[in-house]
Parts: C-alpha cells; sequence; structure tokens
C-alpha cells in the first residue's frame, strides 16, 4: 500500500500490461505455499529452492516497476531519473575499456 501511495509510477507498467502482475504475484503465492507445505514435511532442500524462487519473484515485480529507472528523482526533479540510457556507457568509453 506505500508503493502506491509514495511511487504511484511504480504500478504504470502493470496498469500498462496488467498480465505481468498476475503471472509474478500468482508465482510468489504459489512458491510460498509451497515451501510452506515442504517444509512441514521436511524436505529442506526443496523448501529453500521454493523460497529462493520467492524472492526471484519478488526481485522481478520491483524490476518491473522501475524499468527503465534505475534510481528515480521524481520527488526532486523528474529530469534527475537515472535510467538504463543515460547511466550506460558511451560507446567510445566501451571500446576504449576493451
Amino acid at each position: 500500500m506505500a508503493t502506491l501511495i509514495y511511487y504511484p509510477n511504480m504500478v504504470q507498467p502493470f496498469k500498462e500490461h496488467p498480465w505481468l502482475f498476475g503471472v509474478c504475484n500468482n508465482e510468489y503465492a504459489c512458491n510460498c505455499k509451497y515451501t510452506e507445505r515442504e517444509y512441514s514435511v521436511e524436505k529442506d532442500f526443496k523448501a529453500f529452492l521454493s523460497s529462493a524462487a520467492s524472492i526471484a519473484a519478488l526481485l522481478i515485480l520491483f524490476a518491473i516497476g522501475l524499468f527503465p529507472n534505475s534510481w528515480s528523482g521524481q520527488q526532486i526533479n523528474p529530469a534527475y531519473n537515472l535510467n538504463i540510457y543515460n547511466a550506460s556507457s558511451s560507446q567510445k568509453n566501451t571500446t576504449k575499456l576493451c
């Protein structure tokens, strides 16, 4: 709920493509239930893998919400946003590094 209040731009990709939220959210919910079931029958490794998949689903939801901005400057000035385009190296710099 705090995300919707303080960072309303995070939900914009999900408004444009609602199936993304459904897929990631259902994966997270299923993995949580599966983790609980596997842990109760003492299958610790399967529970660990399921827990890792749950964490990955939450990180994917976060990344989709932020894309393409990796650092948001919305509170100060939207021109201060750091995104994947203006944060990347120039072609000349990349050539010199290689």
